[in-house]
């Protein structure tokens, strides 16, 4: 049995969903889906490499001359 096999076997044992149309129906009702507990975020020393990243972009940003 595939991946996909399993979730489909969950969402109809669990939720009732045999159709994709009431798979659509659901995430609609749903709403907003929080995917950060899924994304793997990398540690380097004591910062989040990717604040560290966006904070050396955003200052890169600010010392740029803006267009008159």
């Amino acid at each position: 049995m595939g991946q996909e096999d399993k979730i489909f076997e969950i969402l109809r044992e669990k939720y009732g969903i045999t159709t994709e149309s009431q798979l659509n129906e659901a995430i609609r009702k749903q709403g907003f889906i929080n995917l950060a507990p899924f994304c793997e975020i990398k540690k380097k020393g004591k910062e989040n490499q990717h604040d560290r990243v966006g904070t050396a972009k955003s200052k890169q940003v600010q010392g740029r001359a803006q267009p008159a």
